[in-house]
């Protein structure tokens, strides 16, 4: 039992040498610092300074990296605008036919217009005929989507022959107020984007 006591003296002597030393030499380095900042001439100056170009070399590389993620952004948007501009030419190289050489078709609706887009409403029936007008499709064609042409007077719709489902026909049409709906371009798709 002398033994374990004894070994257990000795390792708590070691652990406050240990100790001490670690004390000492932390108390060496705060006597150096305080030494080289407040008494040696522009001591203090120099931390200042050394401490001001370490944050403008962070500021830097801050906007350096960011000046790199916005290239890239701004690469990757140009990129995407480009592909966008060459997915629509093919679509839309398909071939157009004749532009804008359409009268209204006429209407029983009364002004003020509002568009609707429900299926079997007056508008609806109106627009499908103003389609097969641009198209020369019958009653049995296909419509594939009838949608807002960006403004609350025009609208663009995709329909096909139903023997020729795969390349449908793109129509956008205007409204001509107490007229009605008139063709103002028709174009050939080259491929079904809804098949």
């Amino acid at each position: 039992m002398n033994y374990s006591t004894r070994y257990d003296q000795r390792k708590k002597r070691r652990l406050n040498r240990l100790l001490n030393v670690a004390i000492g030499i932390v108390a060496i380095l705060i006597i150096y610092v305080a030494v080289k900042v407040f008494f040696t001439p522009g001591g203090s100056e120099e931390v200042i300074a050394d401490l001001e170009q370490e944050q403008q070399q962070e500021e830097q590389s801050t906007e350096t990296e960011q000046t790199i993620e916005n290239d890239r952004d701004i690469d990757s948007s140009q990129e995407e605008a480009e592909n966008e501009e060459i997915r629509e030419e093919e679509e839309e190289a398909e071939e157009e036919l004749s532009d804008g050489e359409w009268q209204p078709i006429g209407t029983v609706q009364s002004e003020p217009f509002t568009i609707d887009f429900t299926r079997d409403s007056v508008n609806w029936k109106e627009m499908t005929h103003a389609i097969q007008y641009a198209t020369g499709l019958d009653d049995d064609m296909t419509i594939w989507r009838i949608e807002n042409g960006g403004d609350a007077m025009s609208a663009i719709g995709t329909v096909s022959d139903k023997n020729n489902r795969n390349t449908p026909y793109r129509v956008r049409i205007e409204w001509v107020p107490e007229r009605g709906w008139k063709p103002v371009e028709v174009i050939k798709l080259s491929s079904n984007p809804y098949l």
